[in-house]
């Protein structure tokens, strides 16, 4: 079981399911018009088996336009945002593991770069174009973040605890937390994906810290974006667990 809440709302399987085939079709637009052909392409497993076949400097190349210009907005938005931030948050429950397990089989998956692992990044989100462990706490990103159109290229610092400013909470004994930097070492935000056991499973709080000039409607659209990314990463691993892998 999974469960998933935005703002105390349940969002439900069948909510990620319909953002999850929106999003698709918006990445399937963009490869057609990128490759300039048409890609036989219906749905979110189709979509990360397709982005499977690219190697990582071919997407860094695709995406790079995107990219150039994501960076030079951010440049503007932080540096006005003056070190102040908005969070998104989204929570959500398992009942097949404890938070230590979940923190642990987490990180693996962020930072080993295994085939597995790999399309289980892609696979997690339409929005996701590159996601690769650089060494024990460092991650590369390229995807869309915060319902922007446009993708961002950003390196997660694991443990980097200095730029951020949500606070951990006691209760939670597990947090998976770190800056986001862009490929310049301008910190763009942050992440405190927080974790504690509960009677059935474990309660996951996930935070992501953006400028404080960021739309509000950017910080909602990214409650969904968390919701979808990790409702499917949760369910990989629970199908891991199961398996015994």
């Amino acid at each position: 079981m999974i469960k998933v809440s935005i703002r105390g709302k349940e969002f439900t399987e069948t909510d990620i399911k319909e953002w999850e085939a929106w999003r698709v079709g918006v990445s399937k637009k963009f490869f057609e018009k990128k490759l300039n052909k048409q890609l036989d392409i219906k749905n979110a497993d189709e979509l990360a088996a397709f982005k499977a076949t690219i190697p990582q400097a071919e997407m860094r190349r695709l995406m790079q336009k995107q990219v150039d210009f994501t960076a030079t907005g951010s440049n503007v938005v932080v540096r006005m945002s003056r070190g102040k931030r908005k969070i998104s948050v989204t929570e959500m429950d398992v009942d097949f593991c404890d938070s230590k397990t979940l923190r642990k089989m987490y990180d693996d998956m962020m930072l080993n770069n295994t085939e597995a692992n790999r399309r289980a990044c892609l696979r997690a989100n339409p929005d996701h174009y590159l996601l690769q462990g650089l060494n024990e706490t460092d991650q590369e990103v390229i995807e869309l973040t915060g319902g922007l159109p446009w993708a961002s290229r950003f390196v997660i610092r694991y443990g980097d605890f200095a730029g951020l400013q949500s606070k951990k909470d006691p209760d939670y004994p597990y947090q998976a937390a770190g800056v986001s930097y862009l490929p310049s070492g301008l910190a763009i935000g942050a992440v405190r994906h927080q974790m504690k056991d509960t009677a059935t499973g474990c309660h996951i709080k996930l935070m992501v810290e953006f400028p404080i000039l960021m739309p509000d409607k950017n910080i909602r659209a990214h409650e969904y974006h968390l919701a979808c990314e990790f409702y499917n990463w949760f369910s990989e691993i629970e199908r891991r667990i199961k398996e015994g892998e």
